[in-house]
């Protein structure tokens, strides 16, 4: 639960009553993470992790670079910057930036993502009206499965933790 948040938007609230007139007074808090793990698709865990960095780089990155209309460039190029912009990261928490390993994590999920944004838009634009089950099973069990195995590039490259350090 985030408190401050919460307390921020009510504060907002109750601006906007006193003063309903002046949208200027009218502040949206976009909270942080959103039942993240409870995601069926990469797509959905991303719309939902770090919203409002989110929205930032949707903005200054994905939609300049072509966005829906071109996933291909747009998805992998937005995961390959946001993996650079994590290196200063890896140097704040173990003393060394592990670009390499930064890159090998952000480009696994970039790949997938794309893979991912590709294909649903191929079989919606068939216009068979929802998607099949076949595909939104696949969908979930290769967001799971490239989530994992991000997750251990992450620890064991980016932060160079071991399983016996994590137990």
């Amino acid at each position: 639960l985030d408190l401050p948040a919460h307390a921020w938007q009510l504060l907002m609230d109750a601006l906007g009553r006193l003063a309903p007139g002046d949208p200027d007074l009218r502040v949206e808090v976009v909270l942080p993470f959103g039942a993240v793990y409870c995601s069926a698709s990469l797509r959905q865990f991303w719309g939902r992790w770090s919203r409002p960095a989110g929205q930032l780089i949707r903005q200054l990155v994905y939609h300049p670079l072509g966005g829906p209309a071109r996933p291909w460039l747009s998805v992998p190029l937005l995961f390959a910057l946001n993996g650079a912009a994590h290196f200063d990261v890896g140097q704040a928490l173990v003393g060394d930036r592990r670009e390499r390993w930064w890159m090998a994590t952000f480009l696994t999920l970039g790949l997938a993502a794309t893979v991912e944004v590709v294909a649903t838009d191929r079989l919606r634009a068939r216009g068979e009206g929802a998607l099949p089950r076949w595909f939104r099973i696949a969908r979930a069990v290769m967001a799971h499965a490239v989530l994992r195995v991000a997750l251990y590039l992450f620890l064991r490259g980016c932060l160079m933790l071991r399983l016996s350090d994590l137990l």
